[in-house]
């Protein structure tokens, strides 16, 4: 989730063919754009209650970032199995 103007948590672990939802609870209710740093979708505007889901279908680690909020990142670990 994006709360405090951060991700919560700021890593997440998945396996491959998982899928991640993110919800913008922030307060203040501001709206974001959601960033993939590896381009794996177009950004993604998120107001505040919405959410967005994507689905890993490769093992790897990826990078999201706030539009808005500098040095606001979050990694996730794709796994092709975790153990």
């Amino acid at each position: 989730m994006i709360r405090g103007s951060v991700f919560y948590p700021e890593t997440l672990k998945f396996n491959k063919g998982e899928t991640l939802v993110l919800k913008n609870l922030n307060r203040p209710k501001q709206t974001f754009a959601l960033v993939s740093e590896e381009g794996l979708f177009e950004d993604q505007i998120m107001g505040y209650g919405r959410s967005f889901s994507y689905t890993f279908d490769k093992a790897g680690d990826y990078t999201f970032k706030l539009e808005e909020i500098p040095n606001t990142e979050l990694t996730i670990v794709v796994k092709y199995l975790l153990n």
